[in-house]
């Protein structure tokens, strides 16, 4: 066997000739840089070989002992490579790149090399892949070096804690003898400790127990289980856990290249008998996320196949997992750079199948190949994770992912929505949980058993969030946790209040606020029953009154002047002010103040109108107060639903805030443009968006269409008069765009947005029927239900005309991705270039619409009559006048009577 001294000794030579040969050729390169553009790749190379084989020498000089099959393995490496090292260390030589002095300055000799370096070059780039082989080859060596290095650490870590067992061991007999001699003196049969255990137990209702002859483990180590995790071994006679801390630092180097990840860990357990420190290397071959395996198990079938197809495109997946597996090409352990094995892609994927049968064989089939099921993903999160965090009806199937060996612990317990589903497999199937005391606790709703186990431990042990998101629907365990000093931000308990706000959750609701949680507007437009609703807006109200209250107090008169405290509202403008005056002046305030008004109250765009009344009447009054981005009330966003009722919501609540006092021609400081505009894009997206029907769902019915038109008729009848208060005459488009006149229709604007709108990448989904139908009906409920006045109909002319000849819009760039979000006025230089170019075109525009008003003017009917019988026919012909074609997306081809009807 090979001595692992002579072996070093041997290579040490070898890796010392290498390394000053590749020192001389990185400082060849560094004095010709600049005489051609392959130096410094040449020097790259020559430098990532130095650093390669200067770890290799030091790695062996610091090991104490090389395992003999290592020391076998690198002396094989290295002398494989000596006849490479040793050519690379020729070729220096007759490069003449030795630094010893000739007698020249650095500054002659480097300009001396340079000049001969076209002679030298070949031989130099022949270096480059003699460099690049070596490294290659040399990499794997310095990597075996440095598994054992760490291995050694392992063992030499290990010894100590041997060490640190027999000294805890002997310390505890000593301890032991100490005890029996105090025993002895005290000469009491029962300690004052055991008198208040046995009081307790009488207080209690607790049978004192007889002594148990179980042996106690109370002693033994965690139980390690998968990389990530450990349990702690309850001991048998004694019923509570063995009280353990581990902390763990982890380091993950993840390479794509040679296909693995090392994970690197360094665990400090600290328990009742000492410590421990462990360091663990966990190794894991990664795939791209692309692998044939992972994208075969992502293939998802339409859920708008039978159930049959269902069943056999799964029966499928799992036969061509299984040619996979066989021939080599995947492995039931295969899992990406970010942790996911195969059960984690599937157990997502099919998430949304509701994991009927078919899709379950497919998870149970990868779990008895062996795809780990207890190992952390992305996010740490476990297979068994996606599926609890999931609505409660999946309860059925995290019940069926135990019984293939997952387990649930601590940290899998982070979950959002499956709370349910926790508390009903607690109380099921207890041994599938290996959980700390405190969170057995609250899976039982024990109050004693919580209240001791607090009691028992720091703060710093608790995972509060933990426990408290645990207690979602057990209110007096947010109370206990409180209570014992268990404080979270109030950021997380606004989260928690969010939660139970959405799963319509009263008492926990007012648990919530009592503990600090700050009910926002966005809370109460959330609410889903009059009691939570209460809740919210009471404490909205108590706690703006609380404030008021302190700085009225607190703040001397001029501040209170400067802060608009006379007039008697309830801050909301002015909250985020009062509370930095009030900290700016030392005066202790409660943490969730920072948090009581983020926004406006009536900027949140979902508040029903009741809702904002109560509101208003209880004191805030703001409705012209803009959010952070220069947003007031009006300007907000209200086109997340396609039903009715949220068009009929966007208008009702745009007249409250209106005859509340907001200002349709207040200016948003963002962009410029008046409120009117936002009102504007906001009641014709809605519109379209009931029309059109959700861009994330299919097409509506044929049938729906003339309800649709008959109910948007409707609507705009019955709130003709106030929607005239915001189109009307008298207010004026001032966009410079040459689809209107200066000082154009706002009904004209609000066509041209809806156009613009029904075109967009937003509506892309739809086909192209439902599109046109859906701007079709727009334009016909305004055109028939609102006062169409000339100057109106020659501005809606306009812009149709416009449209068709396929001119570029230069008023108004509409932010649009899933939502409608914004309106920009369109940049000036832009819009004088645009038009520069399309003067030719818009001259055309001025004749043609000139023609088309005067026709309109000398029939003297309704604008929609005209536009479907005449302006249609008149534009069709036009355009194949003047070879342009007639298509879908043309006006004149979607206002026909005979589309409207289809």
């Amino acid at each position: 066997m090979a001595d692992p001294l002579s072996i070093a000794g041997s290579v040490a030579g070898i890796l010392s000739l290498g390394i000053e040969s590749c020192k001389l050729i990185v400082k060849y390169c560094d004095d010709i840089r600049g005489a051609d553009d392959q130096i410094d790749s040449i020097a790259l190379k020559a430098g990532g070989l130095l650093s390669t084989l200067q770890q290799i020498d030091t790695l062996l000089k610091e090991t104490d002992g090389v395992h003999p099959k290592i020391a076998s393995d690198i002396r094989e490496k290295v002398l494989q490579n000596e006849t490479w090292i040793t050519k690379i260390n020729e070729r220096v030589a007759r490069l003449s790149i030795a630094t010893s002095s000739n007698g020249l300055s650095d500054k002659l000799r480097s300009t001396a090399k340079k000049a001969a370096y076209p002679l030298k070059k070949d031989s130099l780039l022949s270096t480059v892949e003699i460099l690049q082989g070596l490294q290659m080859n040399l990499h794997t060596a310095l990597l075996t070096l440095q598994i054992q290095h760490a291995s050694a650490l392992s063992k030499q870590t290990e010894l100590i804690e041997r060490v640190e067992s027999l000294v805890l061991v002997r310390t505890g007999q000593l301890g032991l003898d100490m005890g029996r001699m105090e025993l002895a003196i005290r000469n009491s049969s029962t300690t004052s400790q055991q008198q208040q255990v046995l009081l307790a137990r009488e207080t209690h209702g607790m049978s004192e127990r007889q002594e148990s002859s179980i042996p106690c483990v109370c002693s033994n180590k965690v139980t390690p289980f998968g990389h990530d995790m450990e349990i702690r071994r309850k001991c048998p006679r004694h019923k509570h856990s063995t009280h353990t801390k581990t902390q763990s630092k982890s380091f993950t180097f993840t390479s794509s290249w040679f296909g693995f990840s090392i994970e690197a860990v360094m665990s400090i357990s600290k328990r009742a008998n000492g410590l421990s420190i462990t360091p663990t290397l966990n190794f894991h071959a990664i795939v791209p996320y692309g692998s044939p395996a992972f994208k075969l198990v992502r293939r998802l079938p339409k859920r708008s196949r039978t159930a049959q197809e269902i069943a056999s495109h799964f029966n499928w997946v799992v036969q061509e997992l299984q040619r996979l597996f066989d021939q080599g090409r995947a492995t039931p352990f295969d899992r990406t750079k970010n942790g996911d094995t195969l059960l984690h892609v599937t157990a997502f994927c099919y998430s949304f199948y509701y994991l009927e049968k078919p899709v379950w064989n497919l998870i149970k089939y990868l779990a008895e190949a062996g795809c780990p099921i207890n190992e952390t993903g992305t996010g740490g999160d476990l297979a068994i994770n996606v599926i609890i965090d999931f609505p409660d009806d999946r309860k059925i199937y995290a019940s069926r992912f135990l019984t293939l060996g997952a387990v649930l612990t601590d940290s899998s317990l982070q979950i959002w929505n499956g709370i349910k589903t926790v508390e009903r497999i607690w109380s099921n199937n207890r041994e599938a949980f290996f959980v700390s005391d405190v969170t057995e606790a609250v899976l039982s709703h024990s109050e004693n058993m919580l209240k001791h186990h607090l009691a028992l431990m720091r703060s710093d042990e608790q995972k509060l969030f933990g426990l408290y998101n645990l207690c979602l629907y057990w209110t007096n365990g947010i109370r206990i946790l409180h209570e014992a000093g268990g404080e979270i931000s109030t950021s997380e308990k606004n989260n928690l209040l969010l939660r139970a706000v959405t799963n319509d959750l009263t008492e926990v609701a007012q648990a919530l606020v009592d503990i600090g949680a700050v009910a926002d507007s966005r809370l109460i437009a959330l609410s889903r029953s009059e009691q939570v609703e209460d809740i919210l807006i009471q404490d909205r109200i108590s706690k703006g009154e609380h404030l008021l209250m302190l700085a009225r107090t607190e703040l001397p008169p001029h501040v209170q002047l400067k802060l608009e405290l006379q007039n008697g509202q309830l801050p909301d403008r002015k909250a985020q002010c009062i509370v930095l005056e009030l900290e700016s002046r030392g005066i202790p305030i409660d943490p969730w103040f920072k948090h009581y008004n983020e926004q406006p109250v009536f900027c949140e765009r979902n508040l029903q109108p009741d809702q904002m009344e109560r509101l208003f009447q209880a004191g805030f009054r703001d409705v012209d107060a803009p959010d952070s981005r220069g947003y007031t009330p009006l300007m907000q966003p209200r086109h997340y639903y396609s039903s009715f009722d949220s068009l009929r919501i966007t208008i009702e609540r745009t007249r409250w805030l209106i005859n509340k006092g907001a200002s349709l021609n207040v200016i948003c400081e963002s962009n410029k443009l008046p409120a009117r505009n936002f009102v504007i894009l906001n009641i014709v997206a809605v519109m379209l968006r009931f029309s059109a029907g959700s861009p994330l769902h299919g097409d509506p019915p044929a049938e729906d269409w003339d309800t649709k038109l008959a109910k948007i008729c409707s609507l705009l009848t019955s709130q003709r008069s106030f929607l005239e208060q915001i189109l009307g005459s008298e207010r004026t488009n001032e966009t410079p765009c040459f689809c209107s006149v200066p000082k154009g229709s706002l009904l004209s604007m609000a066509l041209c947005l809806a156009t613009n709108i029904a075109f967009s990448p937003l509506y892309k989904t739809k086909t192209n029927t439902t599109v046109r139908k859906s701007l079709g009906t727009v334009y016909e409920a305004f055109l028939t239900k609102m006062r169409i006045e000339p100057r109106t109909a020659d501005d809606i002319i306009r812009l149709l005309t416009f449209t068709d000849l396929e001119l570029t819009h230069t008023c108004y760039h509409i932010e649009i991705d899933s939502l409608v979000r914004a309106l920009n006025p369109f940049d000036e230089e832009d819009a004088v270039e645009i038009h520069d170019e399309e003067r030719h075109m818009i001259e055309e525009l001025e004749n043609l619409v000139v023609e088309l008003q005067r026709e309109y003017e000398a029939l003297g009917i309704p604008l929609w009559e005209y536009i479907q019988l005449h302006w249609c026919d008149r534009m069709s012909d036009y355009l194949e006048k003047h070879g342009e074609s007639v298509t879908d997306t043309s006006m004149c081809s979607i206002l026909r009577p005979s589309v409207l009807e289809t």
